[in-house]
């Protein structure tokens, strides 16, 4: 039986729809030590995949050379879009790094707080909880993701 990490998270809740979360993006440049950004992402269940921004992967050094020339059709909180796909170096959520993840890129609008979204390429690591009353998270990692902590996937 694996030990799970369990990890009280702070949400924001915007609208008493959407849950908003933080997550680091890593620098694509791999000589810069600690090179991260942290951003806002909406938790979302209902999303397949990953999402963030254009802004956010120029200011951590992706360019859009790196994006690929296939593109998927894609829906958000601002409709429906065509998006193309980049793999980013580094994502930490609640404690785990997942390295070399495919995300789609996306254009939320210039005045949007958030800069993506955590969907279940990326949550189905988890066994989540939402305490609606205190506004927090209760995030448990599942042995899905203990195995990948320890290098097995």
């Amino acid at each position: 039986m694996l030990n799970m990490q369990t990890e009280f998270i702070d949400v924001e809740f915007v609208k008493g729809r959407c849950i908003i979360v933080s997550a680091k993006l890593h620098s694509f440049d791999t000589t810069v030590v600690n090179a991260f950004h942290e951003l806002n992402f909406i938790l979302d269940t209902g999303a397949t995949s990953t999402h963030i921004s254009k802004a956010s992967l120029h200011y951590m050094g992706y360019t859009s050379s790196m994006f690929t020339q296939d593109t998927q059709e894609s829906f958000s909180i601002t409709g429906k879009y065509t998006a193309r796909l980049c793999k980013v170096r580094r994502l930490d959520f609640c404690g785990l790094a997942l390295r070399n993840r495919t995300v789609k890129v996306w254009e939320p609008p210039s005045n949007h707080h958030v800069k993506g979204v955590i969907g279940m390429d990326i949550l189905r690591h988890f066994n989540i909880t939402i305490d609606m009353d205190t506004q927090r998270a209760i995030i448990e990692r599942s042995q899905a993701a203990e195995a990948i902590l320890r290098g097995r996937v």
